[in-house]
């Protein structure tokens, strides 16, 4: 079982049980408190859970699945809490389902959402790893992307210089350094007549 299987399976679990915890709480004939105070409101965990098995799905390659449970954590009607806390979470997730449902739309070859997903990511203060995705589809999807690396290029910039990080950074920015030569690389193929 792959680590990602591991994810979608406790994700799945944790939603399960996250919905048991609020319906428990939220039951006409007994209003339950939770016997610890929890550091998030309970909706939370079960969209969290949703968040997880897209994220699991769309490392797998499964972008239609993950677009799936993404709409799991965009339809947060059922939600009865309306504190500021909730609110401020409830804002999150319908942020992160936009620009995750655009990348997970992106990777399935849906090219008419990269200037709506360009323009999501443009506020973020970090937007490596979305910068890295937008290669990636153009790498797969032949997509010219120059506008884009030019909008950005002052952040590109920055990640060249050397910092101390995780390991796992590392390897990230060791992937985005290689697919952005690859993505180069095929641009001077195109312009020669051939694709690679």
């Amino acid at each position: 079982m792959s680590v990602w299987d591991k994810v979608y399976k406790f994700s799945c679990q944790m939603y399960k049980l996250g919905q048991i915890q609020y319906d428990l709480a939220h039951n006409a004939k007994r209003e339950m408190k939770p016997e610890k105070k929890l550091s998030r409101p309970l909706f939370v965990y079960i969209a969290y859970a949703e968040l997880m098995c897209a994220n699991a799905c769309h490392a797998t390659g499964d972008y239609e699945r993950a677009l799936e449970h993404i709409h799991g954590y965009t339809d947060l009607s059922w939600v009865r809490e309306q504190d500021p806390d909730t609110l401020h979470w409830l804002g999150l997730f319908q942020r992160w389902a936009k620009i995750n449902a655009y990348l997970n739309r992106l990777m399935t070859g849906d090219v008419s959402v990269l200037s709506d997903y360009v323009e999501q990511i443009s506020g973020e203060k970090h937007v490596f790893n979305e910068l890295l995705n937008i290669i990636e589809a153009a790498n797969k999807y032949n997509i010219d992307v120059d506008h884009i690396l030019h909008r950005f290029e002052p952040k590109i910039a920055s990640y060249q210089e050397p910092s101390p990080m995780e390991p796992f950074l590392q390897q990230q920015q060791a992937r985005f350094w290689y697919k952005l030569a690859k993505y180069s690389f095929n641009k001077v193929d195109i312009h020669m007549g051939s694709i690679v």
